[in-house]
């Protein structure tokens, strides 16, 4: 039975070399659009090529398939070199991005907190001077209200005054 890099090479009619060749520039760029797994996948069945197969898979975060593929060749020295170093990088690079965001929330706490606080005192401020401005209206309205009152009384006392003074004159004709 062919395998299946024998019924591409003979479906593309070129040379194992040039297969080969074919087949790393596309792993190679596979890996470049971060497509780890279908990278992993040419290394494995086209190529041979386990110890990159692994390689691409743990680049890929892809711990547990890079440890069967490890396994299934009985490859167990990839493990050590390659999946044990790879998850130690990407934790200690999980702790570094963790201290840093924790760092960024913390400012950003810090900053929110005082815009809170300003925000607070602007708007107690605003209503500081609404009440003036209400209790200023309400003199305004008072004063509307009253107005007619004293003018009307202010208005009955000349009147009076006056008839008193016309009775006055009438009494020393």
């Amino acid at each position: 039975m062919k395998t299946l890099t024998a019924h591409l090479h003979v479906f593309l009619e070129c040379s194992r070399s040039q297969m080969s060749h074919l087949c790393r520039e596309l792993s190679s760029e596979l890996k470049e659009r971060r497509k780890f797994s279908d990278a992993a996948f040419i290394l494995n069945e086209y190529l041979k090529d386990y110890e990159e197969c692994v390689a691409a898979l743990t680049d890929g975060c892809l711990w547990e398939e890079a440890i069967r593929v490890s396994h299934q060749h009985d490859r167990l020295d990839l493990i050590e070199t390659h999946v044990k170093p790879g998850i130690k990088d990407h934790c200690t690079s999980l702790i570094t991005k963790l201290i840093d965001d924790f760092d960024s929330f913390k400012k950003y706490k810090t900053r929110l907190s005082v815009l809170r606080v300003e925000k607070l005192k602007a708007q107690q401020e605003k209503e500081e001077k609404e009440n003036d401005k209400m209790v200023e209206e309400e003199a305004v309205d008072e004063s509307k209200y009253f107005l007619p009152i004293l003018t009307s009384y202010v208005m009955k006392k000349e009147d009076e005054d006056l008839i008193s003074a016309l009775k006055r004159v009438q009494s020393i004709k």
